[in-house]
């Protein structure tokens, strides 16, 4: 004769349901897999923001040096650099500064700075951490052939981004090394360039001369 089997069985609640120790245990696990799924997502959603506001920084920078470096290896003569607007307005040159001025292919005089020149107080605050360029007023006598004007990039070009630093330094020869830094979001990170600008019309005695200085 067999022997029965012993089979072992579960037992359950009264109602058929889990227990209150397995309730909470599920619940515990739970909420331990979502703050780990939420935690992972937040890094990746900072890192993607960071990269993102990385390659607007980059493309900022990018379209404003292309445009210096236009202007300068095309420069038709007397580069100054200067340490401020305040320099410049006191002739003062460096071998180093935030403001530089040179002649245009077409022979005008050209203030190239992200320093918001000129300083006049409602346009400071509009156009601060922008590239801006001043073309000086044309005279022919007493007659005006074009008037001082200002250009720059609209707002929507800088993506939100803003220059955080633009210097130059003269390097010799007929070199300008320019650095550019923008600023990449809110949290500090900046993007970086530097170009050695070459003035291909230009030698030596072009560069920081008082000659010619109006």
């Amino acid at each position: 004769m067999k022997k029965p089997v012993k089979r072992m069985k579960r037992t359950y609640s009264a109602n058929g349901g889990f227990t209150l120790v397995e309730v909470i245990v599920s619940f515990a696990l739970l909420a331990v897999l979502l703050a780990t799924a939420l935690t992972v997502l937040i890094s990746f959603s900072n890192v993607y923001v960071r990269v993102s506001n990385l390659v607007k920084a980059r493309s900022v920078a990018s379209i404003i040096a292309e445009d210096i470096e236009s202007e300068l290896s095309c420069s038709s003569g007397e580069v100054r650099i200067y340490e401020n607007a305040e320099a410049l307005e006191n002739k003062e040159t460096a071998e180093s500064g935030i403001v530089i001025k040179c002649r245009d292919k077409n022979h005008n005089q050209l203030i190239m700075s992200a320093e918001a020149y000129p300083p006049e107080e409602n346009d400071a605050e509009s156009r601060a951490g922008e590239y801006t360029k001043l073309y000086r007023e044309i005279k022919s006598g007493e007659v005006t052939i074009n008037p001082e004007t200002t250009w720059y990039y609209p707002s929507k070009t800088y993506m939100g981004m803003k220059i955080t630093s633009l210097t130059f330094e003269y390097k010799g020869g007929n070199y300008i090394k320019m650095t550019l830094k923008v600023s990449a979001g809110g949290n500090g990170t900046e993007y970086v360039t530097s170009r050695y600008i070459e003035c291909f019309n230009l030698g030596e005695m072009d560069f920081n001369s008082e000659e010619n200085e109006e």
